[in-house]
């Protein structure tokens, strides 16, 4: 058997990939989970607790933030540095769609605001993972089936649709992705 450089330097390229991959997935499972959690509350809130779901949501959404924001600092000292400009302006960006998003599709539908918000998150999960590792991505593409699933098959139970399986997608793959 002869060495080959060439394989040698396309073996450390795939393992170094790889491993950034498992590092994206261990720093972005407890956030991701915490979400799910966010997004099972709120949806329920929606169904058991409509007069007092905005409140519940509110604060629901309070945490995730916390939580993401948490894991972002954790993530940045245990990875490699990126710039915190770069970090702080594309989560900016995401929360500036998702607040032009719902003025302009407004609150008349508040259905249709959570299968709008969903589908954005569920497209940000697609992005972030194919940059960051393909198990992300295909989170992203299941919440969106799961979305578009509960609009048009099953409309009248839209929010608990997507409190049991979307906030259970999310909270189970964070879990197992921080696992892996």
């Amino acid at each position: 058997m002869q060495f080959d450089p060439e394989q040698a330097r396309k073996d450390i390229e795939t393992a170094t990939l790889r491993a950034r991959a498992f590092q994206a997935y261990a720093a972005a499972g407890p956030v991701i989970a915490v979400w799910g959690l966010v997004w099972i509350v709120t949806n329920l809130a929606k169904v058991l607790a409509t007069s007092q779901a905005a409140v519940i949501g509110s604060a629901a959404m309070l945490v995730g933030i916390a939580a993401s924001i948490a894991g972002g600092l954790l993530a940045r000292r245990s990875s490699r540095p990126r710039p915190p400009l770069k970090s702080a302006l594309g989560g900016a960006t995401f929360a500036g769609l998702l607040v032009a998003v719902l003025a302009v599709a407004g609150p008349a539908d508040m259905q249709a605001a959570s299968a709008v918000v969903g589908l954005i998150v569920a497209a940000a999960y697609v992005f972030v993972g194919l940059m960051t590792g393909a198990r992300i991505a295909w989170l992203g593409l299941a919440l969106g089936l799961v979305v578009l699933a509960a609009w048009f098959g099953a409309r009248p139970a839209f929010d608990l649709i997507l409190a049991l399986a979307g906030g259970g997608l999310l909270a189970g793959t964070g879990l197992w992705l921080w696992r892996q």
